[in-house]
């Protein structure tokens, strides 16, 4: 198969049915990185997102790990720092030994 086969191949596949459009564009937006949208590149990707039916926030950038876990730690010594401390000269519950 050359290259013009393999061209008219997806063509005839996109004619097939429409819906094959949107699992195109969808595979292809999923893969691609978003560009800036400032760029030519970036204005082109809105349509590739809009014939994917990404819209709103359907595709988010992604979560910096590193804040999360700097989040996770902040948390966690918040809650050590308000836990109630132990009551000095309660009696120590007794293990019991094997």
């Amino acid at each position: 198969m050359n290259t013009m086969q393999f061209l008219m191949a997806i063509l005839n596949w996109l004619q097939a049915d429409p819906s094959h459009l949107v699992v195109a564009a969808s595979a292809i937006a999923a893969v691609i990185p978003t560009p800036n949208p400032a760029t030519p590149w970036g204005k082109a990707y809105r349509v590739l997102d809009a014939l994917a039916l990404n819209v709103m926030h359907a595709k988010e950038t992604g979560v910096n790990v590193t804040s999360v876990a700097e989040e996770v730690a902040t948390l966690l010594a918040a809650k050590q720092a308000t836990a109630v401390p132990a009551v000095v000269g309660a009696p120590i519950p007794a293990t019991p030994q094997h």
